[in-house]
């Protein structure tokens, strides 16, 4: 019966890290996706989109705000005109984040789902209150910076 458990317990493992490299992998080639494509409709500097890939600094501009809003429906972190939490948390923890502690991910979610006021407010507006949450805590609660660039 023992042997049993350890080729289960090493099947779980190997899946789960299988799980978190593609993840990471396909989240990063996702974000550069939805990057280029949103783009490709609001006309967004490099320099901006660099800032925000380095979680440095969002500038309060309305094709900037639109641009946001198209990311994080492409991502699936907003649907029906709504940040989808659930999503956003996914996101963060297993296909972005890498070696952050997914405690301190987890806080920042909750922390901007608190502070992000949803209702009466425009997709690109509500993108851009999230952005600038999620840059905030991120760098309130400590996390690693990363090169989303890879």
């Amino acid at each position: 019966m023992k042997p049993y458990i350890f080729i289960v317990f090493i099947a779980f493992f190997i899946c789960d890290n299988f799980t978190m490299i593609y993840c990471a992998s396909h989240g990063r080639d996702a974000t550069k996706q939805a990057f280029k494509q949103c783009s490709e409709i609001h006309q967004i500097s490099e320099e901006i989109i660099n800032g925000i890939r380095n979680r440095a600094h969002i500038p309060d501009d309305q094709e900037l705000k639109c641009w946001l809003g198209c990311v994080f429906k492409k991502l699936g972190m907003m649907k029906g005109g709504k940040i989808d939490w659930a999503s956003s948390v996914h996101f963060t923890n297993i296909c972005h984040t890498g070696e952050q502690d997914p405690r301190k991910t987890d806080k920042m979610i909750q922390i901007c789902k608190a502070e992000v006021a949803q209702d009466g407010i425009d997709e690109c507006e509500l993108a851009y209150s999230a952005a600038v949450c999620n840059i905030k805590t991120w760098k309130e609660l400590g996390l690693l910076e990363e090169n989303l660039d890879k």
